[in-house]
């Protein structure tokens, strides 16, 4: 990702493209989007008759009685467990290992427990979200390694960035996206969004600026605004945003900076939410760095690549320009500073977990928020570089980058029979994942000020409102991005229990403070309730009250110590989690001895 400023051109950010040229499956488990995700707990089916509820053979009064029995023995079990919630119609109860103690030690003794018939793991039940149409959403790719026979999903980029429930609040309408780049080929029935498209090279007298020679343009819009829900090819991070297409002049790999800046200030004249530049290079330049601080002072918010593996600004940490003028170095740890996004690249570690990697891509303190730019740490089997990268659309002319095949891996493939799609991988792919973000926060909330649009993107990351190298403030979660943008509460509350360190008495008054405040200045939904647990010396912790009171008292026997700790749950359903440690202890005196 260079500028060289002899020539005055621009390298893109994206690194080299990788084609799909195997069908050969391999032998794992489905991709973990799908997988069952434990919530940590597990389900204790009690030994009690049913049914307990519904309309069966036996009478209501038979059917109350039962659910009596229910309610004695989940008493009962959270006298000698962490039970977090019982449901008597089922004679069922939640259970949470005590602190120190692992889920298979807390099975065990449930299963060893007379009161216990069956116990389960329990599992997380998502939000379903909104599901595109668009056959490579769901549909399985064989090359995405590490998934195999069936491979991971086509986009499954979109999937782990929680876009479903994004979708099912903001379409992105009306919020136009700008692409400066090699242009977008219209032949794609998923790029007919275009509301603009300007040719920036003025000596380009065969070629309009709905063409693409290159390639890397009509993949960078597929995923940034290709158009959703139609039936066809992708889905898109924006879904419905409209696009600006702005032509740049292309020499190879290399863009004349002047066709940049051309580029950026007619996107923000034309009103675009969001400047799309996955491109960059080394060489600083006043102009670019006018043409940004206008396009954010006319409210355009600019979304720059960081650099690729390989590529050297001075090192990894230093990003080049323009990412150098969005999020100067030494200013992406403060959620207030920056005059749009600066994307790094994250991809999966080759297992199931959920965690994102580092792509061995730009980081450091110049680097705002991550996205999904590269398919896995293994190999596509039989496929001559490995990966094969993100899924998005391509030209149907023949581009510069198929110039070596099938030589070097080529990016375009086919999918139901139709060969304008193609893999590339880079932080070029990342950057406009986040670009179709905020258009549909932008979409879902036009008053938002572009500062306070960066701002919650970077707090809902997967870093949990913390900055951090490589991946900056996080992979971003589309869901809650919006979520928060729209006045949604997605923020756990607070709370603890506080009582004396010892007493004479064996009543113990427990005091309760809980909050519900919202880090990102939306209205709390307020406390709902706060689960006090109790456990005995060095013993398991049970539930002692659910309650909504400030303080409670508890009965304890003299010469024993006890652990206390409290859980809140919102009004929206946020629950705070459980502490390491508890929140307080208290001693039970015996009485003196009388001489």
């Amino acid at each position: 990702m260079r500028i060289s400023t002899a020539t005055a051109t621009v390298v893109f950010a994206c690194a080299l493209a990788i084609g799909a040229a195997s069908t050969e499956a391999a032998s794992r488990a489905p991709a973990a989007v799908d997988s069952p995700h434990p919530t940590g707990r597990l389900l204790a089916e009690l030994d009690t008759p049913g049914p307990l509820a519904g309309r069966g053979a036996d009478s209501s009064a038979v059917r109350s009685d039962r659910a009596g029995d229910a309610r004695a023995l989940i008493a009962r079990l959270g006298e000698r467990y962490d039970v977090e919630q019982g449901v008597p119609l089922a004679a069922l109860a939640a259970v949470r290992p005590a602190p120190g103690e692992s889920v298979d030690q807390l099975r065990s003794a449930l299963i060893a427990d007379p009161a216990v018939k069956r116990v389960d793991t329990e599992y997380y039940r998502e939000l379903r979200g909104y599901i595109p149409n668009d056959p490579a959403y769901s549909a399985f790719d064989s090359l995405n390694a590490p998934f195999p026979p069936n491979g991971d999903r086509f986009q499954w980029n979109l999937r782990k960035a929680n876009f479903e429930t994004a979708w099912a609040i903001s379409h992105g309408a009306g919020a136009k996206v700008a692409i400066v780049d090699t242009g977008v080929s219209a032949t794609s029935p998923d790029l007919s969004q275009v509301a603009a498209a300007v040719d920036q090279d003025p000596l380009d007298i065969l070629n309009g600026p709905q063409t693409d020679q290159n390639g890397h343009g009509t993949h960078v819009a597929g995923l940034a605004c290709g158009n959703s829900d139609n039936g066809y090819g992708v889905a898109s991070a924006g879904f419905d945003c409209p696009l600006i297409v702005e032509k740049l002049k292309v020499s190879g790999n290399s863009l004349d900076e002047a066709s940049v800046v051309a580029g950026i200030t007619d996107a923000a004249a034309r009103g675009a939410a969001v400047i799309n530049l996955s491109l960059g290079g080394c060489g600083p330049d006043n102009a670019l760095k006018t043409a940004l601080d206008q396009a954010w002072a006319a409210g355009s918010i600019p979304v720059v690549a960081a650099t690729n593996p390989g590529d050297s600004c001075g090192g990894a940490q230093a990003q080049g320009y323009p990412a150098g003028y969005v999020q100067p170095a030494g200013t992406a740890p403060d959620q207030y500073f920056g005059k749009g996004l600066v994307v790094t690249m994250a991809k999966y570690d080759g297992t199931n977990a959920n965690d994102p990697v580092a792509g061995l891509a730009g980081h450091g303190t110049g680097v705002s928020v991550a996205a999904y730019g590269d398919s896995s740490a293994l190999p596509a089997p039989g496929h001559p570089n490995g990966l094969p990268g993100i899924f998005s659309t391509w030209p149907a002319n023949t581009t510069s980058r198929e110039g070596t095949c099938p030589a070097s891996p080529c990016p375009r493939t086919s999918f139901g029979g139709d060969n304008r799609f193609g893999y590339l991988f880079g932080t070029s792919m990342a950057t406009p994942q986040v670009s179709g973000l905020v258009a549909l926060i932008r979409s879902a909330n036009p008053g938002m000020a572009p500062s306070q649009v960066i701002r919650t993107i970077k707090l809902t990351a997967s870093n949990g409102g913390k900055w951090g190298d490589p991946l900056g403030w996080g992979v971003i979660d589309a869901g809650t991005a919006v979520g928060v943008a729209t006045g949604r509460d997605f923020s756990p509350p607070t709370s603890s229990v506080k009582s004396k360190k010892r007493t004479r008495t064996p009543a113990i008054k427990l005091r309760i403070d809980a909050s519900d405040a919202d880090p990102f200045g939306n209205t709390p939904s307020g406390i709902d309730s706060v689960s006090v647990f109790v456990a005995k010396g060095h013993g398991d912790y049970a539930l002692l009250d659910k309650t909504s009171k400030r303080s409670i008292t508890f009965k304890g026997k003299r010469g024993v110590k006890y652990r206390f700790y409290s859980l809140a749950v919102d009004k929206a359903g946020n629950r705070e989690a459980a502490p390491a440690r508890p929140d307080s202890t208290t001693l039970v005196k015996r009485p003196a001895r009388r001489r």
